[in-house]
């Protein structure tokens, strides 16, 4: 099971530094286009106009361009070329790593490790508790261990889902940003808002229609992942009811914060 999802990561992860390493080479022609962005808002809104009407006075220059371009010139683009070639070797050292350690290592974690640490665990402990302590441990790892196989295939379904909306309104860096969706969406109640900030920024570089309509796709997406995604997948997999579920991952949250988030339906279950 993990061993799918190890190359699922090994495939995307040399993506996702491409177009890193594509949006440092843009990223003055995205500020430019957010200037555009500024001015055509300032000059079409109705309501910095009536303001004005009413006061007789400018309250913004018709025209910021000249204040964002001075910002824009004041960075650094000997900065930006070390981001693209850090880029460039970071991708080179990745697959170095990936391909002649991090690979064996991580088939002999997964076959061998996880059995020795409960082995070891259980031999600390004196007799009298080793056998109650052992049906513990047992619950502990295949209740866990369902939970976060669910959470994986449910993030890796909303970060696929992310992806295709992005490259259906035809935003830059759609991989990359729905990787980014999809990775926090194991974050429960937090990890998609966050994810969705980069998302909403660079639609709005495009246009303010582009990251509405992003916004309210996301929206969607996230309704179907808390409605109807996340309990069938969940009870499914460990048998909790959903209303359970999202009453553990409040309380949770409450008590214990962003680790409250992630082991409240374990605990629950």
């Amino acid at each position: 099971f993990y061993r799918d999802y190890f190359y699922y990561i090994f495939f995307i992860i040399p993506i996702i530094i491409d177009q890193f390493r594509t949006f440092i080479d843009k990223f003055p022609s995205y500020m430019q286009n957010l200037t555009r962005v500024i001015n055509d808002f300032l000059q079409k809104s109705i309501i910095i106009e009536n303001a004005e009407n009413i006061i007789g006075k400018e309250l913004i220059p018709k025209d910021v361009s000249g204040i964002t371009l001075y910002l824009i010139s004041r960075i650094n683009l000997e900065e930006i070329d070390i981001f693209r070639r850090a880029a460039t070797v970071g991708r080179l050292a990745l697959n170095t790593v990936l391909y002649l350690i991090v690979g064996p290592l991580l088939g002999i974690y997964i076959l061998n490790y996880t059995d020795k640490i409960k082995t070891t665990f259980i031999k600390i402990i004196p007799k009298r508790f080793k056998n109650h302590t052992t049906i513990i441990l047992e619950r502990i790892n295949k209740v866990a261990g369902k939970y976060f196989r669910a959470r994986i295939l449910i993030s890796i379904i909303v970060g696929i889902l992310c992806t295709i909306v992005l490259l259906v309104l035809k935003v830059d860096f759609a991989i990359l940003l729905g990787f980014i969706a999809g990775l926090l969406n194991m974050i429960p109640l937090l990890g998609p808002i966050i994810g969705a900030i980069p998302v909403v920024l660079a639609a709005l570089f495009i246009s303010p229609f582009k990251a509405l309509l992003v916004i309210l796709l996301f929206a969607a997406i996230q309704l179907i992942d808390v409605y109807v995604l996340s309990p069938i997948v969940l009870k499914y997999q460990i048998g909790v009811h959903p209303g359970v579920m999202i009453f553990s991952l409040i309380a949770g949250g409450a008590l214990f914060g962003i680790w409250g988030l992630f082991f409240a339906v374990p605990a629950v279950a």
